[in-house]
């Protein structure tokens, strides 16, 4: 009976500790969409102080903006293998298309800000695309 007692607290426990490592907010999210378009326009808003007009126009912007981001990956995965410098330069190139969309909404002087502290933080991500680290070098 004390064994199936303990082996119950065991199974429950296990099961407490999975359903609290998932977000429910975020839940459906793929691991890509870390962020909805409306929490990356409030982030930019407090970032760059936007009016709430341009928040309501950069939240427009970055829903457009996964859209097309997620048919493009659809698009590649479907694709099979593809030449990764070809992708890269596609992706490079949306960004920059996705960047001057934003300029227009925000104006020049917010854009510089937010490419600025952009680049500050791109140190702080280094890692997180690669999946099993960084190579040594032994």
């Amino acid at each position: 009976m004390k064994r199936v007692a303990f082996m119950t607290v065991i199974a429950i426990f296990a099961m407490s500790v999975s359903l609290m490592a998932q977000n429910p907010q975020r839940q459906g999210q793929g691991p890509g969409m870390r962020f909805s378009a409306k929490e990356r326009a409030e982030a930019l808003a407090k970032q760059v102080e936007l009016t709430d007009a341009q928040k309501a126009q950069v939240v427009a912007l970055f829903e457009k903006q996964d859209a097309a981001r997620a048919e493009q990956f659809a698009k590649m995965r479907d694709g099979g293998n593809q030449d990764r410098e070809a992708m890269r330069a596609a992706m490079q190139k949306t960004m920059e298309e996705n960047d001057c969309e934003l300029e227009k909404i925000i104006g020049k002087e917010k854009m510089e800000k937010h490419k600025k502290e952009r680049a500050e933080r791109m140190p702080n991500m280094g890692g997180q695309g690669r999946r099993n680290g960084p190579r040594s070098t032994r």
